[in-house]
């Protein structure tokens, strides 16, 4: 359980971490890496340690949409049961997506940072990102220097790709005998 000091989830340093209205038995947390989230002290009791990155995740997740999640002893495992299950490939490409969405213009580095944005993209960690990483490189989709990694042309290109397909797959054929 994480003190007043460190976010319960990931247990940073949260922007803050107080109780909400005294009427209220429930503490509002600000983090950099999780979100805003509300969390029960209840929650707080029975929050496992194979609970946070998946809540982390939801709560990241919910907060750039604008939402705010309530955890509550009683809904961990329905909050968990609603993130996504990405396939390996799946994830190589959710990277790449994330960091073209963080990308200010063509050619500039990302703004992407594996120790905070990790939870946007249901992975386990750092070192999942770090593993992907290396296969965007790898693949040339992106370059990198020591001041940071930028897409390539051939990285945006597969972003299209991904675009085309993602249309393309909403439709259907459909044979039919006609006598």
């Amino acid at each position: 359980m994480g003190s007043e000091g460190e976010c319960p989830l990931c247990n940073g340093i949260p922007e803050y971490f107080k109780r909400d209205a005294p009427s209220r038995d429930v503490f509002c947390v600000k983090c950099r890496r999780c979100g805003r989230f509300n969390i029960t002290p209840e929650a707080l009791m029975v929050l496992g340690q194979e609970h946070k990155p998946g809540l982390s995740s939801v709560c990241r997740r919910a907060s750039s949409d604008k939402g705010v999640i309530e955890i509550l002893s009683t809904n961990i495992e329905q909050l968990l049961k609603s993130l996504p299950q990405y396939s390996p490939p799946e994830k190589l490409d959710n990277l790449l997506q994330q960091m073209a969405e963080m990308t200010p213009a063509l050619g500039q580095y990302t703004q992407f940072n594996r120790d905070v944005d990790y939870p946007l993209l249901v992975v386990s960690g750092p070192s999942e990102v770090d593993y992907l990483m290396r296969e965007l490189l790898g693949r040339e989709y992106l370059k990198g220097t020591h001041d940071g990694v930028a897409l390539t042309m051939s990285g945006w290109e597969h972003l299209e790709e991904i675009k085309q397909r993602g249309r393309a797959s909403s439709r259907c054929f459909v044979a039919m005998w006609l006598r």
